[in-house]
């Protein structure tokens, strides 16, 4: 198998997703043709990769990406803000180690059983934040979120809820399976707001 990728497991999806052979060598301009890519840092055995989230970079055309279990530190953000096409993330138990944020061009960010979420949660027109066992989420840890249209906030014990008092563009808030510490501070808010299994304007 020849590669552009130095990652033998990241080659092999590559070869998958195009359908090519692996007796043809795999070129840049195979990676040019990628639009949505996930990447794990632990394999289905339990074992982990080779993968190195570094090499996303290669792939400029992507539209679409998912990261599962790697470190985001100021390195990572920036290969990943320099990816111009890009306009979904999620982030799915990562640990996130740095201060800085995404790029102003995403649409939708998801963050799934993340640690350390700040400043990079914003910028995006729909944000997901999902917790685990209602852990702790204080709204004024987060970032720029003027832009935010939706806000999904799940299994999580949410603290500053009146943040979303000062959002100018929110018109959906779902906090199904979350607490909140002020429901008082969002009944009156002319928006679309989740509990449970049903949208209710409150």
């Amino acid at each position: 198998m020849n590669s552009v990728l130095k990652s033998k497991e990241l080659s092999e999806m590559v070869y998958s997703i195009l359908y090519k052979a692996e007796s043809e060598p795999l070129e840049q301009k195979d990676l040019d043709k990628i639009r949505s890519l996930s990447i794990q840092r632990t394999g289905i055995s339990g074992k982990q990769t080779d993968i190195d989230a570094k090499e996303i970079g290669r792939f400029t055309n992507l539209e679409h990406l998912i990261i599962n279990g790697f470190e985001i530190d100021d390195e990572l953000l920036e290969i990943i803000n320099r990816l111009e096409k890009l306009r979904t993330i999620q982030l799915s138990r990562s640990n996130i180690k740095t201060q800085n944020t995404f790029s102003s061009l995403l649409e939708y960010e998801i963050f799934d059983r993340c640690e350390g979420l700040g400043p990079i949660v914003g910028n995006s027109k729909k944000i997901k934040i999902i917790g685990q066992n209602k852990s702790t989420l204080d709204l004024n840890t987060l970032g720029d979120l003027s832009q935010v249209e939706e806000l999904d906030l799940n299994d999580l014990s949410v603290i500053n809820i009146s943040r979303v008092q000062q959002l100018p563009n929110i018109n959906t808030l779902d906090l199904c399976g979350s607490n909140i510490d002020d429901s008082s501070s969002i009944a009156r808010l002319p928006i679309k707001t989740r509990l449970d299994d049903e949208y209710l304007i409150i």
